[in-house]
């Protein structure tokens, strides 16, 4: 199966439960989406952090999951390596000359400086 079917295929399972099926210890998962808090590149791969704390490893690159979430509107994308749900950014501001959201755990992330002026649009509104 090719690479384009499988996201093909991984876009309607999204799309037609709002859920994303990961695998964890050889089980599949299906988490919602309203339930992940951010996704963090790692080269090939991604890695899904839950609101619980728990994460997900997914061999889809993290431009594959914002052009799958992106039509919700409800992930942000921060910098290269960040895609974040906008519901769980509390504020931003700058610390150590860099720019940063912070989510409602207290984690920090950091913003590309060609984002801030959406993401200050975004947190302030």
């Amino acid at each position: 199966m090719d690479s384009a079917r499988k996201i093909s295929s991984f876009a309607k399972a999204i799309d037609n439960t709002q859920k994303i099926p990961l695998r964890n210890n050889g089980k599949l998962e299906h988490v919602p989406i309203d339930h992940v808090e951010h996704i963090e590149a790692a080269r090939n791969y991604s890695i899904i952090h839950g609101l619980s704390g728990k994460f997900w490893v997914s061999s889809k690159t993290l431009q594959a999951f914002e052009k799958l979430l992106n039509p919700t509107h409800q992930f942000l994308r921060l910098h290269r390596s960040y895609l974040v749900n906008r519901a769980v950014i509390i504020d931003c501001f700058y610390e150590n000359d860099a720019f940063v959201v912070l989510l409602i755990n207290q984690k920090k992330i950091p913003v590309a400086r060609r984002h801030i002026k959406l993401v200050r649009m975004e947190v302030m509104n």
